[in-house]
Protein backbone atom coordinates (compact mmCIF):
# COMPACT_ATOMS: atom_id res chain seq x y z
CA UNK A 1 0.00 0.00 0.00
CA UNK A 2 2.86 2.35 0.51
CA UNK A 3 3.41 2.37 -3.70
CA UNK A 4 -0.26 3.08 -4.14
CA UNK A 5 0.06 6.30 -1.72
CA UNK A 6 3.49 7.12 -2.32
CA UNK A 7 3.69 10.01 -4.78
CA UNK A 8 7.50 10.65 -4.61
CA UNK A 9 7.96 6.86 -6.05
CA UNK A 10 8.13 7.38 -9.87
CA UNK A 11 8.64 4.35 -11.86
CA UNK A 12 8.31 5.66 -14.97
CA UNK A 13 10.98 4.23 -17.42
CA UNK A 14 9.82 5.56 -20.84
CA UNK A 15 11.70 8.00 -22.48
CA UNK A 16 8.63 9.19 -24.48
CA UNK A 17 6.37 9.75 -21.35
CA UNK A 18 9.61 11.65 -20.08
CA UNK A 19 10.12 14.08 -22.60
CA UNK A 20 9.23 17.10 -19.92
CA UNK A 21 12.14 16.28 -17.96
CA UNK A 22 14.97 18.06 -18.35
CA UNK A 23 16.89 14.70 -18.67
CA UNK A 24 14.51 12.10 -20.18
CA UNK A 25 17.22 9.52 -20.13
CA UNK A 26 18.78 9.83 -17.13
CA UNK A 27 15.11 10.28 -15.53
CA UNK A 28 13.96 6.89 -17.26
CA UNK A 29 16.91 4.96 -15.98
CA UNK A 30 16.48 6.42 -12.42
CA UNK A 31 12.82 4.74 -13.24
CA UNK A 32 13.84 1.71 -14.31
CA UNK A 33 16.22 1.31 -10.94
CA UNK A 34 12.91 2.03 -8.74
CA UNK A 35 10.81 -0.17 -10.80
CA UNK A 36 13.52 -3.16 -10.31
CA UNK A 37 13.58 -2.42 -6.39
CA UNK A 38 9.67 -2.22 -5.95
CA UNK A 39 9.45 -5.46 -8.81
CA UNK A 40 11.81 -7.70 -5.92
CA UNK A 41 10.11 -5.86 -2.81
CA UNK A 42 6.88 -7.18 -4.20
CA UNK A 43 7.70 -10.72 -5.24
CA UNK A 44 9.64 -11.38 -2.33
CA UNK A 45 7.04 -10.33 -0.07
CA UNK A 46 4.46 -12.67 -2.54
CA UNK A 47 6.50 -15.74 -2.52
CA UNK A 48 7.27 -15.67 1.73
CA UNK A 49 7.04 -18.93 2.64
CA UNK A 50 3.99 -18.77 4.86
CA UNK A 51 2.11 -16.64 2.61
CA UNK A 52 1.34 -19.46 0.42
CA UNK A 53 -0.23 -21.58 3.58
CA UNK A 54 -2.73 -18.73 3.67
CA UNK A 55 -4.33 -19.02 0.50
CA UNK A 56 -7.78 -20.72 0.38
CA UNK A 57 -7.80 -24.20 -0.29
CA UNK A 58 -10.07 -23.97 -3.18
CA UNK A 59 -7.83 -21.51 -5.33
CA UNK A 60 -4.62 -23.77 -4.57
CA UNK A 61 -7.20 -26.69 -5.83
CA UNK A 62 -7.77 -24.63 -9.13
CA UNK A 63 -4.24 -24.25 -9.80
CA UNK A 64 -3.64 -28.00 -8.78
CA UNK A 65 -6.46 -28.55 -11.65
CA UNK A 66 -4.48 -26.26 -13.96
CA UNK A 67 -1.32 -27.64 -13.46
CA UNK A 68 -2.61 -31.33 -13.78
CA UNK A 69 -4.24 -30.46 -17.32
CA UNK A 70 -0.48 -28.49 -18.46
CA UNK A 71 1.48 -31.34 -17.49
CA UNK A 72 -0.92 -33.54 -19.65
CA UNK A 73 -0.46 -31.68 -22.54
CA UNK A 74 3.53 -31.35 -21.72
CA UNK A 75 3.52 -27.89 -22.29
CA UNK A 76 6.73 -27.39 -20.73
CA UNK A 77 8.06 -29.14 -24.14
CA UNK A 78 5.37 -26.63 -25.97
CA UNK A 79 7.10 -23.55 -28.15
CA UNK A 80 6.29 -20.43 -25.68
CA UNK A 81 4.21 -22.32 -23.04
CA UNK A 82 4.97 -23.48 -19.39
CA UNK A 83 3.24 -25.66 -16.72
CA UNK A 84 4.60 -22.54 -14.10
CA UNK A 85 3.18 -20.16 -16.86
CA UNK A 86 -0.42 -21.45 -17.03
CA UNK A 87 -0.22 -21.53 -13.01
CA UNK A 88 1.05 -17.81 -12.99
CA UNK A 89 -1.25 -16.90 -16.18
CA UNK A 90 -4.06 -17.89 -13.87
CA UNK A 91 -3.34 -16.61 -10.55
CA UNK A 92 -1.79 -13.09 -10.96
CA UNK A 93 -4.15 -12.07 -14.10
CA UNK A 94 -6.81 -13.00 -12.14
CA UNK A 95 -6.12 -12.01 -8.61
CA UNK A 96 -3.14 -10.30 -8.04
CA UNK A 97 -2.14 -8.04 -10.98
CA UNK A 98 -5.99 -6.57 -10.66
CA UNK A 99 -5.49 -5.89 -6.86
CA UNK A 100 -2.46 -4.41 -7.32
CA UNK A 101 -3.44 -2.11 -10.40
CA UNK A 102 -7.32 -1.50 -8.52
CA UNK A 103 -6.27 -1.95 -4.50
CA UNK A 104 -9.94 -0.43 -3.59
CA UNK A 105 -11.88 -3.28 -5.48
CA UNK A 106 -10.41 -6.24 -3.47
CA UNK A 107 -10.34 -4.34 0.01
CA UNK A 108 -6.87 -2.74 0.08
CA UNK A 109 -7.97 0.75 -0.05
CA UNK A 110 -11.06 2.54 0.95
CA UNK A 111 -13.22 2.37 -1.61
CA UNK A 112 -12.96 6.32 -1.81
CA UNK A 113 -9.38 5.97 -2.89
CA UNK A 114 -8.80 7.42 -6.34
CA UNK A 115 -5.15 7.29 -7.04
CA UNK A 116 -3.30 9.97 -9.11
CA UNK A 117 -2.52 9.48 -12.82
CA UNK A 118 0.77 9.16 -11.31
CA UNK A 119 0.46 6.82 -9.09
CA UNK A 120 -1.57 4.89 -11.27
CA UNK A 121 1.37 4.50 -13.78
CA UNK A 122 3.43 3.06 -11.51
CA UNK A 123 0.81 0.69 -10.43
CA UNK A 124 0.26 -0.52 -13.86
CA UNK A 125 4.29 -0.52 -14.52
CA UNK A 126 4.55 -3.07 -11.81
CA UNK A 127 1.73 -5.02 -12.80
CA UNK A 128 3.32 -5.01 -16.17
CA UNK A 129 6.49 -6.63 -14.76
CA UNK A 130 4.94 -9.18 -12.59
CA UNK A 131 2.47 -10.31 -15.26
CA UNK A 132 5.41 -11.28 -17.81
CA UNK A 133 7.42 -12.88 -15.40
CA UNK A 134 4.28 -15.03 -14.01
CA UNK A 135 3.87 -16.01 -17.56
CA UNK A 136 7.55 -16.91 -17.99
CA UNK A 137 8.12 -14.38 -20.68
CA UNK A 138 10.53 -11.39 -21.20
CA UNK A 139 10.02 -8.00 -22.90
CA UNK A 140 10.70 -7.81 -26.40
CA UNK A 141 12.11 -4.54 -28.13
CA UNK A 142 8.95 -4.45 -30.06
CA UNK A 143 6.62 -4.06 -27.69
CA UNK A 144 7.44 -2.46 -25.01
CA UNK A 145 11.79 -1.61 -25.58
CA UNK A 146 12.24 0.53 -22.59
CA UNK A 147 10.69 -2.26 -20.02
CA UNK A 148 13.54 -4.83 -21.77
CA UNK A 149 16.20 -3.74 -19.65
CA UNK A 150 14.73 -5.52 -16.92
CA UNK A 151 14.92 -9.01 -18.17
CA UNK A 152 17.63 -9.49 -16.39
CA UNK A 153 16.05 -9.48 -12.87
CA UNK A 154 13.27 -11.47 -14.70
CA UNK A 155 15.80 -14.20 -15.04
CA UNK A 156 16.98 -13.86 -11.90
CA UNK A 157 13.94 -14.21 -10.11
CA UNK A 158 12.37 -16.88 -12.19
CA UNK A 159 13.12 -20.07 -10.04
CA UNK A 160 11.86 -18.09 -7.21
CA UNK A 161 8.74 -17.34 -8.74
CA UNK A 162 8.37 -20.79 -10.33
CA UNK A 163 8.63 -22.79 -6.68
CA UNK A 164 5.76 -19.91 -5.30
CA UNK A 165 3.53 -21.58 -8.05
CA UNK A 166 4.48 -25.00 -8.01
CA UNK A 167 3.86 -24.96 -4.07
CA UNK A 168 1.01 -22.69 -4.79
CA UNK A 169 -0.77 -26.17 -7.00
CA UNK A 170 0.29 -28.61 -4.07
CA UNK A 171 -1.77 -30.18 -1.83
CA UNK A 172 -0.07 -29.73 1.67
CA UNK A 173 -2.44 -32.10 3.43
CA UNK A 174 -1.68 -35.14 0.85
CA UNK A 175 1.98 -35.70 2.69
CA UNK A 176 0.62 -36.88 5.67
CA UNK A 177 -2.46 -39.32 4.73
CA UNK A 178 -1.39 -42.31 3.00
CA UNK A 179 -3.26 -42.49 -0.50
CA UNK A 180 -5.30 -39.29 -0.17
CA UNK A 181 -6.09 -37.73 -3.61
CA UNK A 182 -4.64 -33.91 -4.07
CA UNK A 183 -7.67 -31.90 -2.79
CA UNK A 184 -9.95 -34.89 -2.40
CA UNK A 185 -12.12 -33.06 -0.03
CA UNK A 186 -13.22 -30.27 -2.95
CA UNK A 187 -14.68 -32.77 -5.02
CA UNK A 188 -18.26 -33.16 -5.80
CA UNK A 189 -19.79 -36.00 -5.63
CA UNK A 190 -22.27 -37.11 -8.15
CA UNK A 191 -25.68 -35.71 -6.19
CA UNK A 192 -23.62 -32.70 -6.01
CA UNK A 193 -22.64 -32.20 -9.28
CA UNK A 194 -26.34 -33.29 -10.72
CA UNK A 195 -27.72 -30.65 -8.34
CA UNK A 196 -25.13 -28.01 -9.78
CA UNK A 197 -25.75 -26.20 -13.16
CA UNK A 198 -22.18 -24.76 -12.28
CA UNK A 199 -20.40 -27.90 -11.96
CA UNK A 200 -22.67 -29.47 -15.17
CA UNK A 201 -21.18 -26.34 -17.24
CA UNK A 202 -17.58 -26.90 -15.89
CA UNK A 203 -17.58 -30.60 -16.60
CA UNK A 204 -18.44 -29.91 -19.97
CA UNK A 205 -15.56 -27.66 -20.96
CA UNK A 206 -12.87 -29.24 -23.41
CA UNK A 207 -9.70 -29.50 -21.54
CA UNK A 208 -8.42 -27.95 -24.37
CA UNK A 209 -9.63 -24.91 -23.40
CA UNK A 210 -6.77 -24.07 -21.23
CA UNK A 211 -4.66 -23.39 -23.94
CA UNK A 212 -7.40 -20.36 -24.46
CA UNK A 213 -6.63 -18.98 -21.52
CA UNK A 214 -2.59 -19.36 -22.55
CA UNK A 215 -3.95 -16.83 -25.73
CA UNK A 216 -5.63 -13.96 -22.85
CA UNK A 217 -2.63 -13.88 -20.54
CA UNK A 218 -0.42 -13.27 -23.73
CA UNK A 219 -2.47 -10.20 -24.06
CA UNK A 220 -2.68 -9.13 -20.64
CA UNK A 221 -0.71 -6.33 -20.77
CA UNK A 222 -2.68 -4.43 -23.39
CA UNK A 223 -6.18 -5.55 -22.02
CA UNK A 224 -4.57 -3.98 -18.72
CA UNK A 225 -3.85 -0.74 -20.20
CA UNK A 226 -7.22 -0.73 -22.51
CA UNK A 227 -10.19 1.11 -21.74
CA UNK A 228 -13.71 -0.18 -21.41
CA UNK A 229 -14.62 2.05 -24.31
CA UNK A 230 -11.60 0.55 -26.39
CA UNK A 231 -11.77 -2.93 -25.23
CA UNK A 232 -15.76 -2.90 -26.52
CA UNK A 233 -14.68 -1.47 -29.83
CA UNK A 234 -12.16 -3.75 -30.49
CA UNK A 235 -14.48 -6.48 -29.98
CA UNK A 236 -17.38 -5.18 -32.60
CA UNK A 237 -14.76 -4.52 -34.79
Amino acid sequence: SSLQKETAVNLECDPDRLKDSKKPKKAAQQGLKQLREWTVKFLDTLTASDNVDQLPRELRAVTHYIRQLALEYDLDAAPGCSVTGCIGGFFMLRFICPAVMVPSSFGILPNSFSPSAHVQRNLTLLAKVLQKMANDETFDQEGEPYLAPINDLLLSKRVQLKRFLLRLADDPYIYHVPGRVAFGDLRLTSAQISSSPEAVILSLIDRKDLLLHRMVHRISDMLMTMSHDEIHDASIS
